[in-house]
């Protein structure tokens, strides 16, 4: 137990930080050596066990949960599929077309009207409607439709975050951030993978 915390707290033998021993994949990992063979997982029991802050651990649950990998049964426990439901997920994906597919109302509004769509002044979206915007679960399943419609079978993630993201809301900074998130995603889908098939 107390290699596992010290190797995720990201020292390594000699008492020195090593990013890659700090690294999502390896947390990744050493939850699905822990619990991938669980009916059940308790997030808060998953983080103390593994030494880590709780959102590191709701950064894989969220990208499982979003190829039905896991399902939310309560609050912090999370039911086990492993790969069971994963083509029917895939499958679901796949038929909602690529991520640029998605309009808001107001597009849909104004392709059905042959116009401008009427735009009432913005609502003021709340802390949850723009936290789950921008969670990694719904980013992970674009990620994935991006990915189930790529022509050669490849996407570069920097081409992803382009894609995925507003053009008028493009500097280098997000667009690292961004990077970096698909580079989380990708390293999990590719981690889970290896531990469930």
């Amino acid at each position: 137990d107390e290699g596992i915390k010290k190797g995720l707290a990201g020292e390594n033998d000699d008492g020195n930080y090593s990013r890659k021993e700090k690294s999502l994949g390896l947390l990744c990992d050493k939850f699905l050596q822990e619990y991938s063979s669980a009916a059940e997982v308790c997030l808060d029991a998953a983080a103390k066990r593994l030494g880590v802050e709780r959102r590191r651990i709701y950064d894989i649950v969220n990208v499982l949960e979003s190829v039905e990998v896991v399902s939310r049964k309560a609050k912090n426990r999370y039911i086990w599929y492993g790969v069971t439901r994963l083509p029917q997920a895939l499958q679901r994906q796949y038929m909602l077309g690529p991520p640029e597919n998605d309009k808001s109302s107001e597009e849909e509004e104004s392709d059905k009207e042959g116009g401008a769509p009427k735009v009432p002044p913005a609502p003021v979206p709340s802390k949850r409607t723009s936290r789950r915007e921008k969670s990694l679960g719904v980013l992970s399943q674009k990620f994935v439709r991006l990915f189930l419609h790529a022509q050669c079978g490849v996407v570069s993630l920097e081409s992803a975050a382009r894609r995925l993201m507003d053009e008028s809301s493009i500097d280098e900074n997000r667009l690292k951030t961004k990077i970096r998130r698909l580079y989380d995603i990708a390293n999990i889908l590719s981690r889970s993978e290896e531990h469930t098939s």
